[in-house]
C-alpha cells in the first residue's frame, strides 16, 4: 500500500489514519520498517516538491512532514527534517547572506517566519534549535 502513496498537498489524512494505529501497535523492527517506509516517500516529497525561495516559498510539504512527527518515532522523522528542510534552511541563508545585495531586515524577517513555522515541541528539540542557532552566527558573522 505504501508503494502506492505519494505525499501531497490533499492526499495525507487518510494513509496518516490509517497507520496511525499499525505504528502504535508495532514495535521492533516492524515498527522501524514501517516508520522508515513513511519517511522514505517524505524524503521523495521534500526532493520534489520543497526548496528554500524567499520570494516563493512553498511551504506545503514542510507542513505535511510537520503533521507526521506525532505519527512515526521522532527519531526517524526527524531524518528528512535534517536532510532537507535543516540543511535546507542553513544552505539558503548562506547563499543569500554571501549576495552583496543582501537585505539584512529581509533575511531576519524570513529567519522569523521558518522559526515560527515549528510547533514548541518540536522546536524545543536540540537538532532544530542547534540549526537556528546555526543560523545566528551566520547572520551574526555577516554583519560583522
Amino acid at each position: 500500500m505504501l508503494d502506492c502513496w505519494l505525499p501531497s498537498k490533499d492526499n495525507n489524512d487518510a494513509i496518516m489514519a490509517l497507520l496511525a494505529p499499525w505504528i502504535e501497535l508495532l514495535r521492533g523492527k516492524e515498527q522501524h520498517k514501517l516508520a522508515t517506509k513513511v519517511a522514505e516517500r517524505l524524503n521523495s516529497m521534500l526532493e520534489a516538491e520543497f526548496s528554500f525561495s524567499a520570494q516563493r516559498q512553498v511551504v506545503w510539504p514542510f507542513k505535511v512532514l510537520l503533521k507526521w512527527h506525532q505519527i512515526i518515532p521522532y527519531r526517524i522523522w526527524l531524518l528528512p527534517v535534517k536532510r532537507h528542510v535543516l540543511q535546507g534552511f542553513l544552505d539558503y541563508l548562506r547563499l543569500w547572506l554571501e549576495d552583496p545585495d543582501a537585505n539584512y531586515a529581509e533575511i531576519a524577517d524570513w529567519y522569523w517566519q521558518w522559526k515560527q513555522m515549528y510547533p514548541a515541541a518540536i522546536f524545543a528539540s536540540s537538532d532544530i534549535q542547534n540549526a537556528f542557532r546555526e543560523a545566528l552566527v551566520y547572520m551574526a558573522f555577516a554583519l560583522s
